[in-house]
């Protein structure tokens, strides 16, 4: 749930850039930026320190600050009067989300076991599909009630444009969910007190650098495109082919979900099957071949779909495969990576994937919009040009990372000393760090 409320808060304008832009003013490249730089600045430069912070102290009271930071600065986000502003407090809520995932995962790998973890994983993530679901339906739905340009009056706030109204409502159950996150049980931590030393990680590194390097790599290349796409995606139907908010809300949002939540669970549920197997390479398998029907099905979306029912399909297999990696590649993670370092391992993964697909992606897509593409179908393009610069070698990457994960696993199989059968999928670490 956590997951997904962070979810709603962070995509929460992207059914406000009507409104956004007939009241403050901004552009495209503005846009992009508030969605993507401002938000990514804290969460991705401080999500190591607190990964680290993860691993050595409570992390249901890392979660609960965290929530409490990010749900408070979408509150203040409703009072906004200028772009400067609103850059500020999304750089606070991705300070706040980013106590948030290394937190999360740690505690997952302690609560299942190997061959539970990618379904685990993959439940977790599904709260992106399930929170960016609910703010294009709860921002669509809000902006045909009040109308893209109207206001409501409420008590103590007074008069609230349509994306002020729209913030303040999504921050509002955080409160709440923030201050439950005390009555979670904190689980005693996998490996004994010796292994639980931070010491090693530079080593650690160094000896996984191939694998992460094309694993994070690939993913952070996946996110430049996927979350460019969840951004623009309501803005491309409203601007370039007549949608109205509530469209939105009624057709995609709907479809986003389903899709999303059966490409993330299918994908765990594959990859789980192949660890039982004894093949724990398929997990970066599926990865792969999602980076494939991403390529085709953006350019269905982008070039070739013009009508509702074609446009509802190609949707509907982008972001059934853009869920699917997300899932499966964070269980290859935790199957790669002993617990003393999965925090911090955590963080330097989410600083990829927020770097790449949150300060790179949206804002490109808008100064390509802006700059290169200003016509009526300019966003369009946009998209287009920006997956055709990502998802090949995004494919590339994580096609090359599958052979050195499979060695990862028998790595830490061996270091870990555990019985095959007990740890197919378990964490990675090298033999020969202390």
């Amino acid at each position: 749930m956590l997951y997904c409320l962070s979810f709603i808060d962070r995509m929460i304008l992207t059914l406000l850039v009507g409104p956004l832009k007939a009241d403050l003013g901004l552009t495209d490249t503005q846009l992009g930026l508030l969605h993507g730089l401002a938000f990514a600045m804290f969460y991705a430069t401080l999500g190591y320190p607190l990964g680290l912070l993860a691993d050595r102290i409570s992390r249901k009271w890392l979660i609960m600050t965290g929530v409490l930071l990010w749900v408070s600065m979408t509150a203040l986000s409703a009072f906004a009067q200028s772009f400067w502003t609103l850059f500020l407090c999304r750089m606070g809520l991705g300070l706040g989300e980013a106590a948030l995932s290394p937190a999360a995962l740690s505690l997952i790998a302690d609560y299942f076991r190997p061959q539970m973890r990618a379904r685990a994983a993959s439940v977790f993530i599904t709260g992106a599909s399930v929170g960016g679901a609910l703010a294009v339906m709860v921002g669509g739905w809000l902006a045909g009630v009040v109308g893209q340009g109207g206001s409501v009056h409420l008590p103590v706030f007074g008069d609230l444009r349509t994306w002020q109204l729209t913030l303040l409502a999504v921050s509002a159950p955080g409160f709440v969910l923030g201050l439950l996150v005390m009555l979670i049980r904190e689980p005693p931590r996998r490996q004994s007190v010796e292994t639980q030393q931070t010491s090693g990680i530079l080593a650690y590194l160094r000896y996984r650098r191939r694998l992460l390097s094309f694993h994070i790599g690939g993913m952070g290349l996946c996110a430049v495109c996927t979350y460019a796409f969840s951004m623009w995606i309501p803005t491309l139907l409203i601007r370039e082919l007549g949608w109205t908010p509530i469209d939105v809300a009624g057709l995609y949002g709907p479809a986003l979900l389903v899709a999303s939540v059966v490409g993330m669970i299918g994908g765990g549920m594959l990859a789980d099957r192949g660890v039982r197997a004894g093949d724990p390479g398929r997990t970066l398998k599926i990865a792969f071949w999602s980076m494939i029907l991403l390529m085709i099905s953006a350019i269905l979306i982008t070039i070739v779909a013009r009508d509702t029912m074609s446009m509802m399909a190609s949707l509907a297999l982008f972001n059934m495969a853009g869920a699917a990696p997300f899932g499966v590649s964070l269980a290859a993670l935790l199957a790669t990576t002993p617990n003393r370092f999965r925090g911090q391992i955590t963080a330097l993964y989410l600083f990829g994937l927020t770097f790449g697909g949150f300060a790179v992606g949206p804002p490109l897509a808008g100064l390509f919009s802006d700059h290169l593409f200003p016509a009526s179908s300019g966003l369009a393009h946009a998209l287009a040009l920006l997956a055709a610069l990502s998802l090949p070698l995004a494919a590339v990457l994580l096609g090359c990372a599958i052979k050195p994960y499979r060695a990862a696993v028998e790595d830490l199989k061996l270091w870990e000393n555990l019985p095959a059968e007990a740890d197919s999928g378990a964490s990675a670490a090298p033999t020969s760090i202390s």
